[in-house]
C-alpha cells in the first residue's frame, strides 16, 4: 500500500532527476550542423526502465521522459520543432525496442549471456540508426542547416553513450 507507493514515487522522483542531469550532460556535446548531440544519456536510462516493466505503466515513465527531454533542449536553445522531433523520435523507438526485447523475453529479463547482451545491443544498433536518420530526414525536409551525411562512428558513438546505462538500469531494477 502507502510503502509501495511512496517507493515508486521516490524511483519516479529520482528518474526524473537523472533524466534531467543526463540530458543537461548529453547536450554539452551538440554537433552545431545537425542540431543534435553526439551523445544521449538519457536513452539508456529510459529503456533500461521500460525494459524492465510491464508495459501497461510505461506512459508515466515516457511522457515524464518526454517532458524532461523537451525541458532539457528549450533550455539549451534548441527550436521547438527541432526538440519536438527528436524527443518523438528517440521515445517512439525506445518504445519499439522496449516491445521486441519483451516480446523475445519478457517483462523484467536482465540480459546475463553474451547472446543476451549482443541482441540487445544489435537491436538497439538498428533502432538507433532508424531514430538518426528518420531525425536526420525530418530535419531536411523541414530545411533546417543539417549534415546531411551519417557517419557509421557518430551512429556508434550515439548508440554506444546509452547502453552501458540500459544494461546497468535493467540490473539495478
Amino acid at each position: 500500500g502507502v510503502m509501495k507507493n511512496s517507493m515508486l514515487l521516490l524511483a519516479w522522483l529520482a528518474f526524473l532527476c537523472a533524466d534531467f542531469a543526463l540530458a543537461m550532460l548529453s547536450l554539452q556535446v551538440r554537433d552545431v550542423w545537425s542540431l543534435s548531440s553526439l551523445i544521449w544519456f538519457p536513452a539508456g536510462l529510459v529503456l533500461g526502465v521500460i525494459c524492465a516493466l510491464r508495459p501497461v505503466s510505461w506512459p508515466v515513465w515516457l511522457l515524464s521522459a518526454a517532458l524532461v527531454h523537451l525541458l532539457a533542449s528549450q533550455l539549451y536553445g534548441r527550436p521547438v520543432t527541432v526538440s519536438l522531433i527528436f524527443c518523438g523520435y528517440d521515445l517512439l523507438l525506445l518504445t519499439v525496442t522496449a516491445l521486441l526485447w519483451q516480446l523475445c523475453y519478457g517483462v523484467m529479463f536482465r540480459p546475463a549471456k553474451v547472446r543476451e547482451m549482443l541482441l540487445l545491443l544489435a537491436l538497439c544498433c538498428v533502432t538507433g540508426l532508424i531514430e538518426r536518420l528518420a531525425s536526420s530526414w525530418t530535419l531536411w525536409l523541414l530545411d533546417y542547416p543539417t549534415d546531411h551525411s551519417v557517419s557509421f562512428v557518430w551512429m556508434l558513438g550515439y548508440i554506444l553513450s546509452y547502453m552501458p546505462l540500459t544494461f546497468f538500469t535493467l540490473w539495478l531494477i
